[in-house]
């Protein structure tokens, strides 16, 4: 049964993640220090869990672990304020009969300081051993402990950096996920001074990309994304982003693109940063604005059709209001043959708005509930 502390302890090295990771530079050298500091053929960071022994780092070993009831360190983290020195191994009843003694490696000289958290829980050591006897001071011994909190302070480090990874890992998670379905491309473009460039973040919202290029693609080659452009408007957003890249000016264009033989529209918004590296990044968008062009040239059609349409009825009755105020003198019966007139072009005229109206009514509700629908179909 493990102890309350023990559960604690055992808690404490989890957070961690280092049981079992792969040699790490900083913890090297500190052990290669602590050799040369107690002239010792071994030297090593201990890490101890629930039933092994496993060296984070190690000098003058071939294996990786021990089983913990064999380990001298086992009994060093019991006492976490203190280095535990053990001079002659064999002469020490603790250790007399333990097989890391009476056989390979032949320790005689230990001493281990705890590495010792935050919460005061020791999760191993940092010690020096030697095959003959030796005898430390107190100077020694302090040496030992500050090296022991050299390789404390890189572990916290390292937990830390390892915890922002994860929460910044997270948070990415959660801002794919809120502009997976927007009906727009959230994007960071950057450009280096070698005129490279290349996406931090990409989110295709509610866009599909065609078969043979993948978001992947996208990110790590953003050029395949101009290749999506119409040819005939391609170097028009090139020449737009290098202008925006050169003075630092919002980017902003319009364009086609060619998918599955359906040509669309698309605009990119973007504002510009320069960084202290000389590299520029965009923070922007790309929409489809199909429905809107779409919108704006059924508008265009339907000014230029009524000013067709409404141009003879308009124009025949200006000319009979000039014909009524130039001639003087008129009859009766030619006074009603032109109000006759009047009336009929008048009637025409009401009969062309009613129907254009109808027409065109009809046309922009289709319009505007088919981008409301596509729209709401994205959510």
């Amino acid at each position: 049964m493990l102890t309350t502390n023990e559960r604690d302890r055992l808690k404490e090295l989890d957070r961690y993640k280092i049981s079992y990771t792969k040699p790490e530079e900083k913890l090297d050298k500190i052990i290669k220090i602590a050799s040369l500091i107690f002239d010792t053929p071994i030297a090593l960071i201990t890490i101890i869990d629930e039933y092994n022994q496993w060296f984070k780092a190690k000098i003058g070993l071939s294996i990786n672990s021990t089983k913990r009831e064999e380990s001298f360190c086992t009994l060093a983290i019991q006492s976490p304020n203190e280095v535990m020195v053990v001079e002659d191994a064999t002469q020490d009843p603790r250790f007399s009969n333990n097989p890391l003694v009476t056989n390979d490696p032949f320790i005689r000289f230990y001493a281990g300081a705890p590495l010792i958290t935050k919460n005061g829980h020791a999760i191993g050591t940092l010690c020096v051993i030697d095959r003959k006897v030796k005898q430390i001071n107190k100077d020694q011994e302090d040496a030992l402990v500050i090296l022991a909190e050299q390789a404390m302070n890189y572990l916290n480090t390292r937990r830390i950096i390892k915890k922002q990874k994860k929460d910044l890992f997270t948070s990415n998670e959660k801002l794919f996920k809120l502009t997976e379905n927007i009906p727009s491309t959230i994007f960071q473009l950057r450009q280096k001074k070698d005129n490279t460039i290349s996406y931090d973040f990409l989110s295709l919202g509610d866009y599909i990309l065609p078969e043979n290029i993948s978001l992947a693609d996208l990110m790590a080659n953003p050029e395949l994304g101009f290749q999506l452009i119409h040819p005939d408007d391609r170097n028009l957003v090139q020449e737009s982003l290098q202008k925006s890249y050169n003075n630092l000016e919002n980017w902003y264009a319009e364009y086609r693109t060619v998918y599955q033989t359906k040509i669309k529209w698309f605009m990119v918004k973007a504002k510009p940063e320069k960084l202290k590296n000389g590299d520029v990044v965009w923070y922007g968008v790309y929409q489809d604005i199909t429905d809107h062009v779409a919108y704006e040239e059924a508008l265009e059609q339907i000014a230029f059709d009524i000013s067709h349409i409404l141009r003879a009825p308009v124009a025949n009755l200006l000319g009979l209001s000039n014909l009524i105020n130039y001639e003087q003198g008129m009859s009766e019966e030619e006074l009603k043959a032109y109000a006759q007139h009047i009336k009929m072009v008048s009637e025409k005229l009401d009969i062309f708005t009613h129907e254009l109206n109808l027409i065109y009514n009809g046309k922009l509700d289709t319009l505007t509930s088919n981008n409301t629908n596509r729209r709401s179909s994205s959510r």
